[in-house]
């Protein structure tokens, strides 16, 4: 809230106070209770705890190229609720290039008993220039009262050319996933592209049922990304996206 100069007049004229003959004690109750109007437009301003981050390479289905892309999450405290936060913004100065997520583009997942929001589909500019990995975060309530924090985004060296991208193998009951690990993930994404959950996958593979069980949107039809982290390399790699077709 901004005090103009003649906000003291708005609350009670001068004059009125010099004609009480003790202008000192008048004052004093001015501040009190301009001091209780400020408290009461204080505004509960959202707070980040933490910060995950993380590089990925995936090999896009669609476009047969190979992406560099960003999982970002924030676990965010605010004392009016997660329904509070509006945006958050993810800049990188030096490159004068920023993402921003929207409420109804991040998704919540749970850690611990904590809910973070984000994102896995940040996608690198080609031309980004990974030399400059700090970053900064803002995460703004409906308000417009925002929390700040910053993170170094950590690259591997050296990519492997043999680095294994995982595939899909599919039958009519199930997705079966190849990878060099033994429980790679799926992602689920309704046919408008909102995220809906992850399913591990055992080597027989991920029942069709089992993933449209989980949300009746599903049924209609779903696209998916296949992931596993690299503990060689220290990122994630993914492939997609794919589709599957519900049978008419």
């Amino acid at each position: 809230m901004k005090i103009t100069p003649g906000f003291l007049n708005l609350i009670l004229p001068l004059k009125y106070f010099k004609a009480c003959g003790n202008l000192s004690i008048m004052k004093k109750g001015i501040y009190v209770l301009l001091l209780f109007i400020l408290m009461s437009c204080s505004r509960n301003e959202p707070r980040i705890n933490s910060i995950f981050h993380q590089f990925n390479l995936q090999q896009n289905t669609e476009l047969n190229k190979i992406e560099k892309k960003l999982s970002l999450f924030v676990q965010v405290q605010d004392e009016d609720g997660l329904s509070d936060i509006d945006s958050i913004y993810i800049l990188n100065d030096q490159n004068d290039f920023f993402w921003t997520l929207k409420s109804d583009q991040w998704f919540m997942t749970q850690r611990e008993g904590q809910d973070w929001i984000g994102s896995n589909s940040l996608v690198f500019p080609d031309n980004y220039d990974f030399s400059a990995r700090n970053f900064r975060i803002l995460c703004e309530d409906l308000s417009g009262a925002y929390a700040e924090s910053s993170f170094t985004l950590s690259l591997p060296e050296n990519i492997n050319p043999s680095l294994v991208y995982p595939s899909v193998k599919f039958d009519s009951n199930s997705i079966k996933v190849i990878s060099p690990v033994a429980e790679p993930m799926l992602w689920t994404y309704d046919l408008e592209n909102n995220f809906v959950a992850y399913f591990p996958v055992p080597r027989e593979g991920v029942n069709i049922n089992t993933i449209t069980s989980r949300k009746s949107s599903l049924r209609e039809g779903f696209d998916y990304t296949l992931y596993y982290y690299s503990d060689e390399f220290k990122i994630g790699v993914l492939s997609g996206p794919y589709h599957f077709e519900a049978n008419p």
